[in-house]
């Protein structure tokens, strides 16, 4: 009798350290978790600048085109009234 009760002592303190093993296991596992999110957090932040800074180039060559493009038809069009087409 006295050897079942050592065993279940024993048994008690093995769950005891199983589950603490479990539960730190678990926390190890949501820190990274979360380093994971902020890490993807600043790496969508500095995506979405770095869009931001070539949307604004995109706009610029845009507008450079439609400005030449536009005085372009203006030269023509004054080149074909001066020879007379």
């Amino acid at each position: 009798m006295a050897d079942n009760e050592a065993y279940r002592g024993n048994s008690r303190r093995e769950g005891d350290e199983f589950k603490d093993r479990i539960l730190s296991e678990l926390q190890r596992i949501h820190n990274d978790v979360r380093n994971v999110d902020a890490k993807l957090d600043l790496l969508q932040n500095t995506e979405i600048s770095n869009i931001k800074v070539e949307l604004g180039m995109l706009k610029i060559k845009s507008g450079f085109w439609g400005l030449a493009g536009g005085a372009l038809g203006i030269f023509l069009l004054l080149l074909g009234k001066r020879l007379g087409l």
